[in-house]
């Protein structure tokens, strides 16, 4: 609102020997702002200057000078940025934005040809010739399909893997020539590793976890089974190659396998193995290669016997990439070995023969990241998540008019609230974070022990307070549909998770009832890399107690996501389902109403839509990329705000925050007909209780409000007429009914 003073209770004063209209004024809408009004605010990028940089890699420059490659994401608002930096100098050789394309995880120095090679999620594969100030656009060698990775051969030729085709491709970059060796197998959608060795291309999937052998010259495909206990594994994240042995990394559960090429066995498990990279064999002993622990240590690990030892080495990084690279400088004789920092700017560079470090930074731009969240915090203040948001999430104070970084966290999903405390859902791995909010944020965010939602969770979207614990909603890892439902205990850490009580379907929006039940909706969507099976989403309700479904139901045939469930104050539970907006009650449990409000796609989850009540339960809802105030009783509806419009919040003083991709915009609401209604239960006269249910009307008016007092008329008969006119209004409108209306004359009738 507007105003940020105090609210006074004014209801409807009317004054002596005013004529007041009969008209009831809910009728009376269709005049809400556009977009661009006044009332709408822009206030930034939460997030600028967002580093993601996913794709990494090392090379040389034709005169043997040391690179390193950086592919930073520029989603939503621009392209990819490329940058290369001069390891001796830290300075950068080159730096552009390609023509197309906004996210990549696909980067590949070639030894043969000097070329740096980009792979874009979109599909685009980029040259850059090193020693340069090139980039070559090579076009889209798989039309539909985007580049996931990419591996140079000892020839020349550019291996790539595709998603959601799940292909192996190769690109000749002298003729353009390129040859599809088609989907891996059935239903492996991503192929998220390479590595060629002798002439064969080895190949890791994700949803299925599986690891192949591409024969180029024969066009064949076989699969290596891993090793037996990992059958839940749902990707096979990275391959490396050093003395004949196959390193691949298992993203779900963390671990690092070692596959003997020559004798076809598997020969050893690091179930310790931190980061996504191992380094190239060692350049000196030839039996050798570095990878960093859990503990934070890197080791020296023996290729033949599986040995290791401790180097005296602590990177503060979280591996990305190794190479072995020559600094020209005396304070690093060699063998030197670097690492970059997955997703960030960070290099570090460590000796094995003086024992000396260094750390580089490359200068990365970055970019705003689009908002993947957005909620009120016990403090009223908004808290604002980006997606795969490397710096952080944000905070707006709307006393201060202030914007600040809070550091630490990573993607949000959904936020929630205990008391005093913000509950933060994090991806991956379904990570939940706590942050007293009476507190600074660097004394009051928990980043000690963390709480996980195991059993195969990733995306935690929603909360639910149930008094003495938390409900939290999860979609399942990459591959699965088996979502669940988390009763967790913030204090405690202590978590009891109910997986799979949807079946295919996993829940993405809860709301806790009045009735100690627990309110939510489905999608039918589980993790990425896989179809759903189920066509419609599901309204649910669940028994805390056991954790058993106790009612499921479809509110609209055929649309896949349930979204921003809320209990209104007519004790109705409202939701959305794609563009519809429907009322469920909780007594019969059945759909009472429903209304198309307006549709332009839904997103995987529905988190892009949302609903809320204010504090005098006016409805606001975003679907089909606008803002909408849904008057509760008719249902009629303004239009406040259009273009792109996401998600939705209020503050403290009940004003309404949304997203347009990476920038977040304030609605000051005009402050309501009735601020502070009248809080009865049932419908008083003069000194009669009429025994009618004072039911919320619009605009923060209870039945009550819109009928005034004797005291507001010049007469007894200006008041009853007025009653007349109001109580007919409200009949037609379906708040009261005839027989209630009737009460309400009587006692009308019988002031004085």
């Amino acid at each position: 609102m507007t105003s940020r003073s105090a609210v006074v209770r004014r209801g409807i004063a009317l004054t002596a020997g005013v004529v007041v209209s009969s008209t009831l004024f809910l009728a009376q809408h269709g005049t809400g702002a556009e977009a661009g009004d006044s009332r709408e605010t822009d206030l930034g990028y939460p997030i600028a200057g967002n580093v993601v940089a996913f794709a990494q890699a090392f090379g040389v420059d034709p005169d043997g000078r040391p690179q390193s490659y950086h592919v930073v994401d520029g989603q939503p608002l621009y392209t990819l940025e490329f940058v290369v930096t001069d390891l001796r100098s830290g300075e950068t050789s080159y730096s552009t934005r390609v023509p197309r394309g906004q996210r990549s995880k696909a980067l590949e120095f070639s030894v043969a040809d000097g070329g740096v090679y980009i792979g874009t999620r979109e599909g685009d594969l980029y040259r850059h010739p090193t020693g340069t100030q090139e980039l070559q656009d090579l076009g889209s060698p798989l039309d539909g399909d985007g580049i996931f990775s990419l591996e140079a051969g000892p020839d020349g030729t550019i291996y790539g893997g595709t998603y959601p085709g799940g292909h192996v491709f190769a690109v000749d970059p002298g003729s353009g020539e390129v040859r599809d060796f088609g989907q891996v197998a059935p239903g492996e959608t991503y192929v998220q590793s390479l590595v060629e060795v002798d002439g064969i291309v080895y190949a890791g999937s994700q949803p299925g976890g599986r690891l192949f052998r591409v024969d180029p010259d024969a066009g064949t495909i076989d699969e290596i089974p891993l090793p037996p206990g990992h059958e839940e594994e749902k990707a096979v994240y990275r391959l490396f190659e050093a003395a004949g042995k196959l390193f691949v990394f298992l993203q779900s559960e963390g671990v690092l396998l070692v596959h003997d090429l020559a004798t076809g066995t598997w020969v050893d498990e690091v179930a310790d193995f931190q980061g996504q990279a191992v380094s190239p064999l060692d350049p000196v002993t030839g039996e050798h290669v570095y990878f960093r622990l859990k503990n934070g240590e890197a080791v020296r690990y023996h290729v033949d016997s599986g040995d290791r030892e401790l180097i005296g080495w602590r990177p503060g990084v979280v591996a990305g990439s190794f190479a072995w690279i020559d600094l020209d400088d005396p304070a690093f004789p060699g063998p030197t070995l670097a690492v970059t920092y997955q997703g960030s700017a960070r290099m570090e560079v460590f000796d094995l023969t003086s024992g000396a470090s260094r750390r580089i930074d490359a200068e990365l731009v970055g970019a705003p990241p689009p908002v993947q969240s957005l909620g009120t915090g016990p403090d009223g203040k908004i808290y604002i998540g980006g997606y795969l948001s490397q710096s952080g999430m944000a905070r707006w104070d709307s006393d201060t008019g202030e914007m600040e970084r809070l550091g630490g966290v990573r993607q949000v999903e959904g936020f929630g609230t205990f008391g005093d405390l913000l509950l933060i859902g994090r991806y991956p791995n379904a990570l939940l974070s706590v942050y007293d909010t009476t507190l600074p944020w660097s004394d009051g965010f928990d980043q000690g022990s963390p709480v996980y939602v195991e059993q195969f969770q990733d995306r935690p979207h929603a909360f639910a307070d149930l008094g003495d614990r938390v409900a939290v909603a999860t979609v399942p890892l990459s591959g699965r549909r088996d979502g669940a439902i988390g009763l967790w205990d913030p204090v405690s850490g202590e978590l009891d998770v109910h997986r799979g009580v949807l079946g295919d379907r996993s829940p993405v929006t809860l709301a806790a009832g009045a009735d100690s039940l627990l309110y939510g909706g489905s999608t039918v969507w589980g993790g990425y890399g896989v179809d759903p099976v189920e066509e419609s989403g599901t309204l649910f309700v669940l028994d805390p107690e056991n954790g058993e479904i106790v009612h499921e139901s479809v509110p609209v045939d055929g649309e896949p996501s349930l979204s921003g469930l809320a209990f209104g104050p007519d004790g109705f539970l409202y939701g959305l389902a794609g563009g519809w907006l429907f009322a469920f009650d909780p007594d019969t449990r059945e759909v009472v109403r429903r209304q198309e409000l307006q549709d332009t796609g839904v997103s995987r989850y529905g988190t892009d839509r949302a609903l809320l009540f204010d504090e005098v339960g006016r409805l606001f809802v975003t679907t089909g990329g606008s803002l909408h105030q849904v008057h509760p009783t008719t249902w009629e509806v303004d239009v406040l705000a259009t273009g792109q419009v996401e998600r939705l919040a209020i503050d403290r003083h009940g004003d309404l925050y949304f997203n347009r991709e990476a920038s977040l915009y304030r609605y000051d609401l005009p402050e309501p007909r009735c601020p502070q209604p009248d809080p009865r239960d049932t419908v008083v006269i003069g000194d009669h209780d009429t025994g009618v249910p004072n039911r919320h009307a619009d605009e923060g008016c209870r039945v009550s409000d819109l009928l005034g007092t004797p005291d507001d008329f010049a007469s007894h008969g200006h008041y009853v007429r007025h009653v007349g006119d109001i109580s007919e209004s409200l009949r037609a409108s379906g708040i009261i009914n005839a027989r209630e209306r009737a009460a309400i004359l009587a006692a009308a009738a019988g002031t004085h």
